[in-house]
């Protein structure tokens, strides 16, 4: 919301919110002496905090956002992540493995 307010493009606070959201959990995992849960390649982690950021920017940009619809958006992210976590929903990794072509 912040970097909507001070004028950024919406893309850019989507990927502003998703970069504070992913950090601030990778810092109290960091706090809490664990491995943080963003290298668990095996978790959906990054795109509940994506579809919230762009959610509270669509309502943010169509003058919708207030206390409600701002709960809705944290309950439905937090929802997802913890059905995720519970169904062990996966996403799809870009690249399942590589190898240098040329090395011997």
């Amino acid at each position: 919301m912040k970097a909507l307010e001070f004028g950024l493009h919406p893309v850019a606070g989507i990927l502003l919110g998703v970069t504070t959201a992913v950090g601030g959990g990778l810092l109290r995992d960091v706090v809490a002496n664990e491995v943080p849960q963003l290298f668990d390649p095996r978790d959906i982690y990054a795109l509940p905090a994506m579809l919230g950021a762009g959610l509270t920017t669509l309502l943010v940009s169509n003058g919708w956002f207030n206390v409600a619809t701002g709960g809705v958006v944290a309950a439905l992210v937090f929802t997802l992540r913890v059905l995720a976590w519970r169904f062990s929903w996966r996403a799809p990794l870009a690249v399942l493995g590589w190898k240098r072509s040329g090395t011997a």
